[in-house]
């Protein structure tokens, strides 16, 4: 199971109009501590953002512990894609133990990348078949997470 990280950062970078600009944004960075999250962060704005100034402004361990992207078509012939969020989903999975007589809840929380709530709803499907569990949807919500960085392990 993978371990993520909220990792929130301020960009400071130049605009077509020569201005100064500064942006606050969230990441999801799978990592195992924070020392190495903060790493990846690193690795990750010097790749993506050459020459900007960033601050790292806050770390914490996230709840989330499962990712779930959806497959998306272009909407029109240009090949343009929708606009997505990341939407947060909590479900309750119920697991059956044996000699009790009531299901055990686990709470699960995803994060799917989607165009709207409902889309988003629709995924929780396809992302919970991997539990082999029954569940119940109890929440979606929309984050301010702008990227998730997911290093492949080797």
């Amino acid at each position: 199971m993978a371990n993520y990280f909220e990792v929130r950062v301020k960009r400071t970078y130049v605009d077509e109009n020569n201005a100064y600009k500064t942006v606050k944004e969230a990441y999801l960075i799978d990592a195992v501590t924070y020392t190495e999250a903060e790493t990846r962060m690193a690795k990750f704005m010097e790749q993506q953002y050459k020459g900007e100034s960033y601050t790292v402004l806050k770390i914490q361990a996230s709840k989330i512990t499962m990712l779930h992207a959806q497959k998306v078509e272009p909407i029109d012939d240009e090949g343009t894609m929708p606009e997505m969020s990341y939407f947060k989903v909590k479900c309750i999975a119920l697991v059956e133990i044996e000699g009790r007589k009531k299901p055990k809840r686990i709470p699960i929380i995803g994060l799917i990348k989607a165009v709207n709530p409902e889309e988003a709803v629709v995924e929780v499907a396809p992302m919970m078949d991997e539990t082999d569990n029954n569940y119940e949807l109890v929440r979606v919500e929309k984050t301010k997470f702008v990227g998730v960085v997911i290093v492949n392990k080797k």
